[in-house]
């Protein structure tokens, strides 16, 4: 070490000092803080005393600021004066001569010098400093050294032992804990009370909670010691806000151990009652946290080891390690709540005795453990690459700053090798950050001390006030924030703006960033270009060449909302393009199985409207057994499935019939074709092949199989929307070359150029034996690598040579196109290991373009992996394969996400659209025989009865039993007999009430002989779900209209009086019917529930009840009384019912 810092013990927040020795230049130098300030330090130097002898080890006073101790090698403890210029020291010598590795001061006035081993000698001696200082009058300046020249010291401890390191307790000034090196018998941690030997103990148990109450007689002339066996014997520190725990480490290693004087917490109680008169020491293992590795050693030629070890004196628990390497990390630890036992810690009273006398002394609690709260790297090894510096400004000494003010916080003074003092302010810990999942972020309040003792006054104030209210009085209710310890920031959701508006407008903010610092904006697909050249910041993996569909679909997600440098989204922004929020919003919105609607709420992202687009398509040709010929269902399947005539091994869901085998190439073949008849297509014109059946059904998956007028409107509508390349590649791509001219000859005047090229490509093909020109290839190449536009790089690279390969293999285009080209005019050979190929390479990189390959089966759940874990959007990957899973077939990546897909409608409190979501995915897994293959998910509300607080569900043992009871009771037409003694029964009426009973009231029986019961009369009595099961009271009474709730309405019609079955929904023959023919997207009765066109509201038939003050109503009496009052309509009930309505 070449130097050492201390700041004065002796500090005030209007007096401040620190001493910094040198110990190259054996000079020491006294400073005054002028000013203290965040990391500013001015200070002025007080005092210089130099030609110091060398030393070893020294310690400042907290007794006497002008007092310093060093400790020479020759083994003397040397006293001297800072606060003079005057050189004049004390000596304290000693016998033998050796090192002195360590000096300490007491309050007391006494001095601990701990020396190297010798043979036959102490070495812990404790001197007297006042016998040497007792004529020194430091105010007059006169008297230094003035008393007892020669003294010796007052106990002479550890014989041949070596110490390495020395403090005293500052709460016990009797007690001191040392390092020792005993040499072969090992080192240890030894605690010496100088207060004398342990002659008895007694033992009394405590009456209340808490350990047993221990005596201790103690002989002045001996001094007790306790030891813990550890190398870590150097560079002891002791915690001044909890002087029970002290640290200490290993010279060499990066081993810290921290320790409780009062023993180990593994330990019994008699563990720490130390052994008898005549045995010094008691070895204690196990130190109550441990840090083997406590600093970074990642670099073998700059090898690491601590050199000092400080506790904070304003933050207890908190302790520095400073290295070699000039790394100082800071630890912050914190006790363990441990409840109260009795079999914890020692609590009572130490006798002491002195002389005849005897003296009580009090024993704190047993030990406690620590945990590490936090661990924090003031400056990292200078060597380090990120954060180093040279290694002459490395960090050689530090010590931590006690200014008595609270305002100043917690900070650190410390010492650099080029001379440099610096001032690291130990800041509070980062506010706790969490989301919700509801995209809300609620971030903590850094506390401080001097914050927590504002709020701790505050508190009290208002404490204070509040007694002074008068009682009548309440008080306001706290707005939201006020009063808190944290603030929440809410996702921008803006009223009347859909969510991908939101996302819309966000992308738009950081593009117009962008181009103000001079960056193009991310690709959105339109004509502007896909080329990734000049778009270093945003295609990092590929700065030439075309980008193909899927990088710019992952630009459009994940690179869009990133500006250029020094910008950022304010953070409700930033909140509202997160996953969660997003989904959320789009559940609100109806994202579920209605693919029209998902593709209005998905407007932002074109990939994923053209996923819903194919999946619609996939729909509507399953509708009416449209995919179903023969024995074989082919619904839902992709172009690679129906090219290699598989139905994977989940096929049995797909047979009908009685057939159990897998089909045949013929069999595979006969239903493709019969499906392409069901829907009138026209035969495969293109390359030669063997399978035309299969092409055929393949481009009409891929959306290319349609009539001629059908097509022939797509292209005016892409004209329509100024897309002329497109509408022109599609054209060309189907073989109309002349309609694609003229689609170019309708653009601006490059694409009329673009025309006049495929022209000259027309012409050169209709005339016999044509072949362009060498140069005719090589401009028209050289021009479409220029292009950025994907269809018109496309078109020129085909008309330059004719080869459709190049079209294939043009990147850019999405890749139905691609598909569409390559099902046209590859060879079948080809076709099949293009169409493997492009499998799996959308299936690794999650490109839901894929979704026309791999189709609703197996494979895509491999795609949709990768989706998810790409983008983190399972919603729409639980959407989409709720359509055949589990219908077709099953995994268990599909139920997970399904799982927790409901979980998340949960937390963002969307139970209804949850319900809406378990409803039509149940309907979705019906076979066309009826079964269902998702279960119905169990009940998640129970009604119970307000009276007897059992459940009112309605069970076969329950009816069974209120049929008897009512057969036992009754007579003649009526239930209850006249005559309660006579038990004759007419059996023909008994079974008829009988048989009424359980087709009327198969919840429960009627009780009629309980005083408690009220049973209903004889109309109500035949009402479902009018009387309890259990205890046989009726439902009680609606607080609008006072009738019963349960019985029909008076002079209601028959249709009326019975209670709607099932979903106000027309039926329809199959459940994708049902999705399909949906109306607004809502497809499980989204809307609001309202009055039938004939008159009949059905909410008249439900409930509602306030779980706040139980009262019950008619839900549609309860919607119109709350639509105009928030009270319960109940007299004296002051139950605002509305407000709480969940």
């Amino acid at each position: 070490m070449q130097a050492a810092i201390r700041w004065s013990p002796h500090s005030t927040a209007y007096r401040q000092r620190f001493l910094v020795l040198n110990l190259v230049d054996h000079n020491l130098r006294l400073y005054d803080v002028e000013e203290s300030k965040g990391k500013t330090l001015k200070y002025k130097e007080v005092a210089c005393h130099t030609n110091l002898p060398p030393c070893r080890a020294y310690d400042w006073s907290p007794a006497e600021e002008a007092l310093v101790a060093f400790g020479l090698s020759s083994g003397e403890a040397t006293l001297l004066r800072i606060d003079t210029v005057s050189h004049g020291t004390i000596s304290f010598p000693v016998k033998s001569q050796r090192a002195c590795n360590s000096v300490a001061f007491n309050k007391l006035g006494l001095l601990a010098t701990g020396l190297e081993k010798v043979r036959n000698d102490f070495c812990l001696n404790i001197w007297d400093v006042n016998q040497r200082l007792s004529t020194w009058d430091r105010r007059r300046n006169t008297g230094w050294g003035g008393g007892i020249k020669y003294v010796e010291p007052i106990r002479r401890l550890a014989s041949s032992e070596s110490i390495g390191s020395i403090k005293f307790f500052p709460d016990q000034p009797s007690v001191l804990v040392t390092g020792v090196v005993s040499g072969a018998a090992g080192k240890y941690v030894r605690i010496y009370d100088l207060r004398g030997e342990i002659l008895s103990i007694s033992r009394r148990t405590s009456s209340g909670i808490g350990a047993d109450d221990i005596s201790w007689l103690i002989d002045p002339s001996f001094n007790p010691a306790l030891q813990y066996l550890t190398k870590c014997v150097h560079n002891l520190s002791i915690d001044a806000r909890d002087p029970n725990y002290f640290a200490s480490c290993a010279i060499g290693e990066q081993a810290v151990c921290v320790w409780d004087r009062r023993g180990s917490p593994h330990q019994a109680a008699q563990s720490f009652i130390p052994a008898p008169a005549n045995a010094v020491a008691v070895d204690q293992p196990s130190h109550i946290l441990s840090y083997a590795n406590c600093v970074d050693d990642y670099k073998p030629s700059h090898k690491s080891s601590i050199w000092s070890v400080r506790y904070c004196g304003s933050k207890r628990g908190a302790f520095g390690v400073l290295t070699s390497t000039g790394q100082l990390r800071v630890i912050e630890t914190k006790q363990e709540y441990s409840p109260p036992t009795h079999s914890g810690g020692m609590t009572g009273s130490i006798i002491r005795r002195q002389g005849t006398g005897a003296q009580a002394v009090t024993v704190t609690e047993g030990p406690k453990l620590l945990r590490t709260k936090r661990i924090r790297d003031i400056e990292v090894p200078f060597y380090d690459q990120a954060r180093g510096r040279p290694e002459t400004e490395r960090i050689v000494s530090f010590d931590f700053m006690v200014s008595g003010n609270p305002r100043d916080g917690h900070r650190a003074i410390t010492y650099r090798a080029n001379g440099h003092i610096d001032i690291f302010p130990l800041l509070p810990p980062p506010p706790e950050i969490k989301m919700s999942s509801r995209g809300t972020l609620v971030v903590g309040k850094v506390e401080t001390e001097m914050s927590a003792a504002l709020e701790s006054a505050k508190k009290s104030a208002e404490l204070a006030m509040r007694t002074l209210k008068p009682s009548g009085r309440t008080d306001p209710t706290l707005v939201d924030g006020e009063g808190r310890d944290f603030r929440t920031i809410e996702p921008t959701e803006p009223e009347g703006e859909t969510v991908a508006q939101t996302l819309r407008r966000i992308r738009a903010k950081v593009q117009e960033a962008r181009a103000e610092y001079g960056l193009k904006p991310p690709l959105d697909g339109s004509e502007g270009g896909t080329s990734a050249e000049g778009y270093p910041g945003i295609f990092p993996w590929k700065l030439t060449g075309p980008v193909s569909s899927r990088e710019q679909h992952e630009v459009e997600i994940i690179d869009a909302f990133f500006g250029p440098p020094g910008f950022s989204l304010d953070m409700p922004n930033f909140l509202a393009i997160q996953e969660g929020v997003v989904q959320r919003r789009r559940c609100k919105e109806g994202y579920l199985f209605d693919c029209v609607l998902n593709k209005k709420i998905v407007a932002d992202d074109p990939w994923l409207q053209d996923l819903w687009t194919w999946v619609d398509g996939a729909v509507e040709a399953a509708l009416d057994m449209g995919m179903v010929h023969g024995s074989y269902d082919l619904s839902f399947l992709g172009v690679w499935a129906v090219w290699n005539n598989t139905l994977f091994p989940s096929f049995e869901s797909r047979l009908i019939g009685g057939v159990n085998d897998h089909p045949t190439v013929e069999e595979f073949t006969h239903a493709v074709a019969g499906i392409n008849r069901h829907f009138n297509r026209v035969m495969f014109s293109g390359v030669e092949t063997a399978y035309p059946e299969h092409r055929q059904l393949c481009l009409a998956i891929c959306g290319w199989a349609e009539p001629s007028e059908q097509f022939e409107m797509e292209l005016l509508r892409l004209e329509s929307q100024g897309l002329y390349t497109k509408s022109a590649g599609w054209a060309l791509f189907n073989g109309l070359t002349q309609r694609a001219i003229k689609a170019l000859s309708k653009g601006d005047p490059n694409m009329k150029l673009m025309s006049v090229a495929v022209a000259g490509y027309y012409r050169q093909q209709q005339s016999p034996g044509g072949e362009h020109s060498q140069v005719w290839k090589d401009l028209t190449q050289e021009l479409g690598t220029q292009l950025h536009d994907p269809y018109s790089r496309a078109i020129f690279s085909f008309v330059s040579n004719g080869d459709w390969n190049e079209v294939i293999n043009e990147v850019s285009l999405p890749l139905r196109d691609r598909l569409g080209v390559a099902l046209r005019f590859l060879p079948d050979p080809e076709l099949s290991i293009y169409l493997d190929s492009m499998t799996d390479e959308v299936i690794e990189h999650g490109d839901i373009e894929g979704i026309v390959l791999t189709g609703i089966t197996e494979r895509a759940i491999d795609l949709f992996q990768a989706y998810v874990g790409k983008y983190n959007d399972h919603q729409t990957a639980v959407l989409v394969t709720s359509f055949a899973a589990p219908l077709y077939f099953n995994d268990f990546r599909f139920i997970d996400w399904r799982e927790t897909y409901r979980h998340d409608h949960n937390t963002w409190k969307l139970h209804l659209q949850r319900c809406r979501f378990d409803v039509d995915s149940v309907k979705l897994s019906k076979t066309r025989d009826g079964r269902r293959t998702l279960p119905i998910p169990p009940r998640q509300v129970s009604l119970r009865c307000n009276y007897c607080q059992q459940s009112v569900a309605r069970t076969d043992a329950a009816a069974a039993a209120a049929a008897e009871a009512a057969v036992v009771a009754a007579e003649g037409g009526g239930l209850i007999h006249d005559d309660p003694t006579s038990s004759s029964i007419s059996a023909p009426s008994a079974a008829a009430i009988a048989e009424q009973l359980l087709a009327a009231i198969p919840g429960g029986p009627v009780n009629p002989t309980s005083s408690t019961a009220h049973p209903p009369n004889h109309h109500s009595i035949f009402n479902n779900n009018v009387v309890c099961p259990s205890c046989g009271r009726t439902l009680p009474r609606c607080a609008v209209c006072m009738m019963w709730l349960g019985q029909p309405k008076p002079n209601a019609s028959s249709s009326s009086r019975a209670p709607p079955r099932g979903l106000l929904l027309p039926p329809s023959s199959s459940p994708l019917e049902h999705i399909k023919n949906s109306s607004s997207g809502n497809s499980s009765g989204g809307e609001a529930v309202g009055r039938r066109d004939g008159g009949d509201d059905p909410m008249e038939h439900f409930f509602n009840f306030c779980l706040r003050c139980n009262h019950g109503f008619h839900a549609n009496h309860a919607r119109d009384w709350f639509a105009r009052h928030r009270m319960c309509p109940v007299p004296e009930c002051q139950c605002t019912c509305a407000m709480h309505a969940g």
